[in-house]
């Protein structure tokens, strides 16, 4: 949904010193020199959730993997069938997780994501347990608009990336790009934003 869009919201960047000096004041730290981080006898070890069929997503884990586990954090990698890994998702049962999100459709309301009402172990979206007053009533603004007028409703939206953007509750890596190739023999082909056979149906052989 590019109407959307704020242009102006920039990656998080890589930074682990800036990692290091956080973890640091909040009192994990390696008090031992065996390179893993700890904090009142507790050893900083958490569990980092994927799906195994995707090599793409398995080998995003183990480069997340490997640069927590350079700044002492210990990361135990579990790459589990999708039904699985979206089992303890929606029952918040995991500490990490590499996932994406397929078939979102146009419309760029994330409600099931990030509204508080959506946090219900067991069966919401918002399997993360984002909270905020501001984006509830931002989304719930948006979903009221007389009219779904659309640059209302970009506004709003754009205030909720920008607090999801602040505070991180997902780190977005990116997206996938695609290029549709069409034989000219074929008329009636429109793609849509998140699917090139939406209309199907009105697919046509040219005639000679």
């Amino acid at each position: 949904a590019q109407w959307v869009h704020d242009p102006n919201l920039q990656p998080p960047i890589y930074d682990p010193q800036r990692a290091e000096a956080l973890l640091d004041e909040a009192g994990w730290t390696d008090e031992d020199g065996d390179g893993i981080r700890s904090r009142e006898g507790a050893s900083l070890a958490l569990t980092l959730l994927t799906n195994n069929d995707s090599p793409r997503r398995v080998a995003i884990a183990e480069l997340v993997a490997e640069q927590l586990g350079a700044i002492g954090v210990t990361i135990r990698r579990e790459a589990l069938p999708f039904e699985a890994m979206s089992a303890r998702l929606i029952e918040q049962r995991y500490d990490l997780a590499v996932l994406g999100w397929d078939n979102l459709g146009a419309d760029p309301g994330t409600m099931p994501f990030w509204h508080s009402r959506e946090d219900r172990p067991g069966q919401g979206f918002n399997f993360v347990s984002f909270q905020d007053e501001a984006v509830d009533a931002w989304l719930d603004e948006a979903r009221r608009m007389p009219g779904c007028d659309p640059a209302s409703r970009a506004g709003l939206y754009r205030q909720v990336q920008r607090r999801i953007h602040e505070q991180l509750p997902y780190i977005l890596l990116g997206g996938p790009q695609a290029v549709w190739l069409a034989s000219a023999a074929w008329e009636g082909i429109v793609p849509g934003p998140w699917a090139v056979d939406y209309n199907v149906e009105d697919w046509r052989l040219a005639v000679e």
